[in-house]
């Protein structure tokens, strides 16, 4: 819970914290949450709502490297990992930005491999990758230090644990009704009939 509180304020850091409190059976209201978080000295760290109200699935994060470029080879790592990770669905839908990255002979040429059909954002569109852009916001306001890492193993490390396990697996979500995403996918598989 350290993670999420530092000096900014919004209303959706509260409304997480509400969440929590709920989940362990305390009954209180946002208004209540902020007062007490302004007598602690407590300031939410969370950036105000998103104006976009479409989403895509549950928000589970399947696929992540790190380099220090953001090339062709950098997105076909991710590819894999989120194909891996998936047990090598068929027909699949994969949708990206128009990064020159994904539009590259090389990610092509994989995703023909993987029998994928490519989608791509439209131009100056921003809110088609909305969830993702809200990830990467995530990301940087509530876990990455202020000075950095000392080296990339490190931020690897530390990424990957926001990412595939704290993200994944606690932190509670809006667009799930409060539920992280891996948890919320597993809610859903009975209903959905999704393996």
């Amino acid at each position: 819970m350290n993670a999420l509180f530092t000096k900014s304020r919004s209303s959706a850091g509260s409304r997480t914290l509400v969440d929590m409190l709920r989940d362990d059976g305390i009954e209180i209201g946002r208004f209540k949450v902020s007062r007490l978080m302004n007598e602690l000295g407590l300031i939410c760290k969370q950036p105000g709502p998103n104006a976009c109200k479409h989403a895509l699935y549950t928000r589970r994060i399947v696929g992540w490297p790190m380099s220090a470029r953001p090339d062709a080879d950098l997105a076909v790592k991710a590819l894999d990992m989120a194909f891996e990770s998936r047990g090598k669905p068929q027909n699949v839908l994969f949708h990206s930005d128009q990064g020159s990255q994904y539009g590259s002979r090389k990610y092509r040429q994989r995703l023909w491999r993987y029998r994928m059909t490519q989608s791509m954002s439209r131009r100056g569109n921003c809110w088609d990758n909305a969830p993702m852009e809200r990830l990467f916001r995530s990301l940087k306001s509530e876990w990455l230090p202020r000075l950095g890492y000392r080296g990339l193993s490190e931020a690897m490390r530390d990424v990957s644990y926001y990412l595939m396990d704290y993200y994944n697996w606690q932190r509670p979500h809006q667009f799930n009704d409060g539920c992280p995403p891996a948890k919320a996918e597993y809610l859903s598989k009975p209903v959905s009939g999704i393996s």
